[in-house]
């Protein structure tokens, strides 16, 4: 769905797509802003956290 144009992509679209109702999204997240900021934040934190790991091995390395 992220890569779909935004204006097709309502939280109805989202909760339809999830199985669920509109409400539920909306509760568990407030709404479709916070609900992508937790999406993209979830698919970043792999590459975040490896980039972390190698900065401090690198600081290790150099110090």
């Amino acid at each position: 769905m992220l890569t779909e144009p935004t204006t097709t992509l309502t939280v109805e679209a989202i909760a339809k797509r999830a199985g669920l109702g509109a409400g539920t999204v909306v509760r568990a997240f407030g709404g479709k802003d916070a609900l992508l900021d937790a999406a993209v934040s979830d698919l970043l934190r792999p590459v975040v956290d490896r980039a972390k790991e190698l900065m401090a091995r690198h600081a290790t390395l150099a110090g």
